[in-house]
């Protein structure tokens, strides 16, 4: 096996099967991070899906606002860029 990697095709081929592996890791950790980056999208989902179920009664109003608030700022903008709607799905439940 020394004599393998002595040799220069050796050499590039163990560079090139570290080259591949790295990448190969590389693409993995992206795709990772773009699907926990795209659960970020939903927000307004799940803020809706909250609201339904203490709308339905299957949280009560302290339990959605705990919710809200430990879900972080982002659901807080968002639930704050339309208060009107909020204040009137409040009135309904």
């Amino acid at each position: 096996m020394p004599e393998i990697l002595q040799s220069p095709t050796g050499q590039i081929v163990v560079g090139f099967s570290g080259l591949l592996t790295l990448t190969v890791i590389g693409v993995y950790v992206v795709l990772k991070f773009r699907d926990s980056i795209g659960e970020d999208d939903s927000s307004a989902d799940q803020l809706t899906k909250f609201q339904e179920m203490r709308h339905e009664g299957q949280i009560d109003e302290d339990e959605y606002r705990t919710i809200r608030t430990n879900l972080g700022g982002k659901l807080s903008k968002l639930s704050s860029a339309e208060p009107e709607e909020s204040d009137r799905f409040d009135l309904q439940g």
